[in-house]
């Protein structure tokens, strides 16, 4: 029908985002609006922050977690005791968390812009490593955490 060529014309030519059930915006409004604005506040760069540190506490709360298993047992009884484990629990509600703060964030930060943030877990969570279970770091790696601080201020600004 007509009115149905309409919205397919309408839903090629803009993407939409439902913010709420009874309020969909036009992604492009939304962007003239200057609701999701070119530049990071501090408080997205701070929301940012603590959502790598996030990740990267997840991670090493999985490694304590493998760190109490057993390699040598049945791969069932290992499912079975990995449930079980308060390591990989707490783990696990950590990253549930983590992705409802990381759609909150989305609500109003370009994907663009906080992915890149997302590098700051790949910076820190060898760092907690090295820290936590003593695993060797290398002077290439800590120029290449430098590195990824770098391209971060870049971004940021």
């Amino acid at each position: 029908s007509m009115q149905c060529a309409l919205c397919c014309a309408r839903a090629r030519d803009h993407l939409f985002v439902n913010l709420e059930a009874r309020d969909a915006v036009c992604w492009n409004d939304r962007k003239a609006s200057g609701t999701m604005n070119a530049h990071l506040s501090f408080a997205q760069i701070a929301v940012l922050i603590a959502y790598a540190g996030g990740m990267a506490g997840g991670q090493v709360l999985f490694k304590m977690a493998a760190l109490r298993g057993v390699a040598d047992d049945p791969v069932v009884e290992r499912l079975f005791s990995m449930m079980l484990n308060g390591f990989f629990a707490a783990a696990v509600l950590l990253y549930a968390a983590l992705t409802v703060l990381w759609v909150w964030i989305l609500n109003f930060t370009p994907l663009s812009r906080a992915y890149v943030f997302v590098a700051l877990a790949f910076a820190v969570t060898p760092l907690l490593g090295a820290f936590v279970f003593a695993e060797p770091i290398s002077v290439r790696f800590v120029i290449g955490i430098g590195l990824i601080f770098c391209g971060l201020l870049f971004v940021a600004g």
